[in-house]
């Protein structure tokens, strides 16, 4: 299966195709740290975050390859997903994110992510991303 590297973020679908398991295991690969496939870079992109709602994506590059980031902090994981923009058109952030324009435009209008512009700030994206980060919240 090849996916663009264009694509930062996938679903929690992608990740069962990948690893041949079912949406169950998969959470638990993420809330059990002692599991032996864990996955570390996991995000809520849910625009309810707080009302015990998920929408996971994980990062693509941990599930290809664990070993090359098993030492990645989330700082080093954000960087890598956001690269060196400034900012993001809603339309590249469906595509990297593997989300639909119905939510982003639900995270701009709660304000979790912020617009100039026509343009998604890097810095609303980079706190986004670190608050709904896997290791700070089961939410």
């Amino acid at each position: 299966m090849t996916i663009s590297p264009r694509v930062k973020l996938v679903t929690l679908s992608t990740v069962r195709a990948i690893r041949g398991t079912d949406a169950e295991t998969v959470t638990n690969m993420v809330d059990n740290m002692i599991h032996p496939q864990h996955i570390r870079f996991a995000f809520n992109v849910s625009h309810k975050s707080g009302k015990g709602v998920r929408d996971l994506r994980f990062w693509m590059v941990e599930l290809a390859a664990p070993v090359l980031v098993r030492k990645f902090s989330v700082q080093d994981v954000i960087g890598e997903i956001l690269g060196s923009r400034e900012s993001f058109q809603r339309g590249e952030l469906e595509i990297q994110w593997t989300c639909s324009a119905t939510l982003i435009g639900k995270l701009i209008k709660e304000r979790l992510l912020t617009l100039r512009g026509r343009l998604i700030t890097r810095k609303s994206l980079e706190t986004f991303l670190f608050s709904r980060f896997s290791g700070n919240c089961a939410t």
